[in-house]
């Protein structure tokens, strides 16, 4: 088994602060804003396995020149190998249902996504 999602980074004032994702313009034109158009899916894979195991994250965004972004994979119950990186793996440590979080962040906006995987004994 595995867990998908589509990702759209909304769209930030283009001040030095931070807009959630919230209320997104749909990627196609902010009017007076900075843009966050980047488009992308994120790919946990498998979401269950034993101790010791490992778990792929990947996560896919449309490359920007002119607005480079960074990737961050947080997880509970074990450790992350390249976090900062869009190819991360995990291995279980704690037996448990376990949140895993992607961060992604450019100079304008930033959004997050959680998921759930196992560690089983």
């Amino acid at each position: 088994m595995f867990w998908a999602a589509t990702l759209l980074l909304g769209c930030g004032s283009g001040d030095s602060s931070r807009s959630p994702i919230g209320a997104h313009d749909g990627g196609i034109v902010c009017p007076s804003r900075q843009c966050c158009d980047e488009v992308g899916w994120m790919l946990i894979a498998p979401v269950e396995t034993g101790l010791g195991g490992k778990i792929d994250f990947d996560v896919g965004v449309a490359p920007n020149p002119h607005r480079p972004f960074d990737v961050r994979w947080t997880a509970e119950g074990g450790d992350v190998d390249k976090g900062r990186s869009q190819h991360a793996s995990y291995t279980c440590k704690i037996p448990g249902v376990h949140r895993v979080s992607l961060t992604i962040s450019n100079p304008y906006c930033e959004m997050s996504q959680d998921s759930h995987i196992e560690c089983v004994d």
